[in-house]
């Protein structure tokens, strides 16, 4: 299958050299998410999936070291079952000014990130789109440099790399997820995430744990 193809390709990011590991996945990043006219497009698409996932991500890790900081604290986030359920409570605790503080200075900063998130879920998901667009168009000029130009010393290879890799895998992850659990094919995924980008809005900032999961 295409997605199976694409994950093998993908694998190239995480331990080859620079040159293979950019040639690598971007194919596969290509493979899945890009039409045949037009390939930099799916820079675009990966960067939709990507910021989809971004918010619940973000919140389930603060769920877990809010549950780390106060064990027995929180009976209610403790009793959740799934990372969408912990990522609603947390994110109604954000919302409602109840957070523990946190010890890691990145880790209040997440916080801050995901209050003002809340506040206008709209414009802070298109910025993160717009970083993460960006990085993956870079990683699409490296690949360009290398297939076409026969350049494998860019000193922005290795940075690109640095970069994108875990991006890429967050992305594909949702791919993966969509095709063997949610039986979606990757390009109506997109259109999926697209479509949840351009809709949501400060009357419901909670529905940014479960993007990918709007009808």
């Amino acid at each position: 299958k295409s997605v199976d193809a694409a994950l093998e390709l993908l694998a190239h990011l995480d331990g080859s050299s620079p040159a293979a590991a950019v040639a690598g996945g971007w194919g596969a990043i290509e493979g899945l998410l890009a039409p045949p006219n037009d390939r930099s497009s799916a820079a675009d698409n990966l960067a939709a999936l990507v910021t989809c996932s971004f918010p619940r991500a973000e919140l389930t890790r603060l769920a877990h070291l809010v549950q780390e900081l106060n064990p027995g604290g929180y009976p209610t986030l403790e009793a959740a079952q799934t990372n969408r359920e912990r990522s609603r409570i947390v994110g109604q605790m954000i919302m409602g000014r109840t957070m523990p503080v946190l010890r890691g200075l990145s880790d209040q900063a997440a916080v801050t990130r995901m209050e003002k998130l809340f506040c206008d879920p709209k414009t802070g998901l298109n910025i993160v789109r717009e970083v993460i667009s960006d990085s993956f168009h870079r990683l699409y000029r490296q690949r360009n440099l290398i297939l076409h130009g026969g350049k494998l010393d860019s000193v922005a290879l290795t940075p690109s790399l640095r970069t994108v890799a875990k991006l890429a895998g967050a992305g594909m992850d949702r791919v993966t997820h969509g095709h063997y659990v949610q039986h979606v094919e990757p390009l109506d995924l997109v259109a999926k995430a697209n479509f949840a980008l351009a809709t949501v809005d400060t009357a419901n900032p909670l529905v940014c744990v479960e993007l990918l999961e709007m009808s």
